[in-house]
Formats: C-alpha cells, sequence, structure tokens
C-alpha cells in the first residue's frame, strides 16, 4: 500500500484531480461522491439517488469508468 505524507502544501493539490491521482494512476472521486457526503445523508429517503448521482459522478469525472459502476439503488424494492 501506498503510504503518502500531506503536508499544508498538498492541501490544494488533493483536491486537484490532474495532480496526484492522475501521477499516481488512482481515480478521482468529487465531494458529492465521498464517504462523508454519504454517511451525513444516509437516513434521508433519497439516499438511493444520492449513492446512484455519486456513481455516476464518479464516472464523469473518471471516463475510464463509464458504464462500470452499478446505478440501481434508487429502485422501490431496495430495502433501505
Amino acid at each position: 500500500m501506498m503510504n503518502i505524507k500531506r503536508t499544508a502544501e498538498d492541501a490544494a493539490a488533493g483536491e486537484d484531480p490532474d495532480e496526484l491521482y492522475l501521477a499516481e494512476n488512482v481515480f478521482w472521486v468529487p465531494k458529492e461522491a465521498r464517504w462523508s457526503h454519504l454517511q451525513a445523508n444516509a437516513k434521508q429517503p433519497s439516499v438511493g439517488k444520492l449513492i446512484d448521482e455519486a456513481m455516476a459522478a464518479i464516472e464523469v469525472a473518471n471516463p475510464g469508468l463509464k458504464g462500470v459502476l452499478p446505478k440501481d439503488y434508487n429502485r422501490p424494492a431496495l430495502d433501505r
């Protein structure tokens, strides 16, 4: 596992998908798709929609993942 030390100068770079993420060959997760956002909204009735939107946002930010991630968490039959 890669160990990355973060400094104050790295803070801005951490939010720039072209800076670290492309250089290290990992994918970018937009803020609306991050665990902290999803967890904060987990009890909302629209959580399935939020997860589907998060998956779509990850695919938009990472074209190599287009069509790969599931986006069926908003279906009515899914147990919340």
